[in-house]
Order: structure tokens, then sequence, then C-alpha cells
């Protein structure tokens, strides 16, 4: 009775833990996903400059058609992740934390490289 009781409380403990959920094929990597999202950020800050865009308009759909095709998806496909992640607050405010730690890091190397 007693091993009866003892596998009982391993099953419960091993249905409680923790295990990270493994992302399907068609998602975007976490770590694809925080370079990403790093870059949209950057270009967002950039088409927020009024005079850059009051000479090019089409710069900020540029700036996205770049990104994409430099992390080589497709706009279907980030949609797909961003719904999955967005899903998941856990694991996004994860991606989250890392893009700004990405951020954070490139500002430091651009302050670097300008001084």
């Amino acid at each position: 009775m007693r091993g009866l009781i003892f596998i009982l409380l391993l099953a419960v403990q091993a249905s409680c833990s923790h295990t990270e959920e493994r992302v399907p094929d068609d998602i975007i990597s976490p770590d694809s996903m925080v370079m990403i999202l790093a870059d949209f950020h950057i270009a967002e800050a950039i088409a927020g400059d009024a005079s850059l865009f009051q000479q090019k308009p089409d710069m900020k759909k540029s700036f996205y058609k770049y990104i994409l095709t430099h992390h080589q998806i497709n706009y279907q496909k980030l949609k797909l992740s961003l719904d999955y992640y967005s899903a998941r607050p856990k694991q996004f405010s994860a991606i989250y934390e890392q893009v700004l730690n990405e951020l954070s890091k490139r500002q430091a190397e651009q302050k670097f490289i300008s001084s």
C-alpha cells in the first residue's frame, strides 16, 4: 500500500512539474523571435522620426519588408507566431524580456561606435 501511495505521489509531482512546451515547427523559435521583434522595434523608432518620413512615406513598409526577408520569414509565419506566443503570456513575457536586453545591448554598442 505504501508503494502505491509513493507511486501516486510521484505521478502527481511529475504532472505538476514545469516542463517547457515544445514550439511547433511552423512557429518561429523564441530566440529568433527576440531578434525579429528587436529589429521591428528599431524600425518603429526610426519610423517615429517625422522628418525622415516626410520625404519617404513608404520607408516604414520597406523596413518591414527588409526585416522579413533578412530573417527569411513571411508575414503569415510572423502573424502565426505572434498569435501563438500571445496565447502563452508567460512565454511571450520571457521573449520580451530578452527583446529589451537585446535592444539595450544594441544601444550600448551604438554608443560605443559613436564615441
